[in-house]
């Protein structure tokens, strides 16, 4: 659509991480403006706060299982 500003989306942190390499996998994040966030919880409150459309973020990692920040700002984090 002419005059539409690329989509916005924000990823856990510093540039180069795993969580960046797997968003630029995604097809919709080649016109895409991608930032990486300092935390999870910055990085969801960007979408939650419509400053992101989409926010990347781990739920695991293979070192420490399951990521509780993750999981607890899906769970009982204000929506929007």
């Amino acid at each position: 659509m002419p005059g539409t500003p690329p989509a916005r989306y924000v990823y856990l942190g510093p540039a180069g991480t795993f969580a960046e390499q797997a968003l630029r996998t995604l097809p919709m994040a080649r016109t895409a403006q991608l930032e990486p966030a300092f935390s999870v919880p910055e990085a969801l409150e960007a979408v939650r706060a419509g400053e992101a459309d989409a926010a990347l973020v781990p739920l695991e990692n293979s070192i420490g299982g399951a990521e509780g920040v993750t999981l607890d700002e899906l769970a009982t984090a204000h929506p929007w």
